[in-house]
């Protein structure tokens, strides 16, 4: 079993560059997809499908940052990553999980 482990000064650094106003409720949805090494790399937001009226997505080292309308979800073409070999690669959390991480760090 894989597991990433990110120490406290990146993991409130990722927390940081999350725009204030992405949530996780009932009108957005906002997930943190933490990526395995071998796929952090800024160029990958070349190799997913981000549909720009749809979808915003934030690379920062060792994750991308997700940010869909919930009505909108289904159309996200961030979502054909699911059974792809970057989706075995990554684990997700949404946005207030990250944020409650920090909490509890600082």
């Amino acid at each position: 079993m894989k597991v990433l482990v990110w120490d406290k000064p990146s993991l409130l650094a990722l927390a940081n560059e999350l725009p204030d106003d992405w949530v996780n409720d009932s009108t957005m949805k906002c997930d943190v997809m933490f990526l395995w090494r071998e796929f952090d790399n800024p160029d990958i937001l070349k190799k997913v499908i981000i549909k720009p009226a749809i979808d915003d997505v934030l690379y920062h080292p060792g994750a991308l940052l997700w940010r869909v309308d919930k009505d909108k979800v289904t159309r996200s073409g961030l979502l054909r990553i699911v059974g792809s070999d970057l989706y075995k690669h990554m684990t997700i959390r949404n946005c207030n999980t990250l944020r409650k991480l920090a909490a509890i760090l600082r």
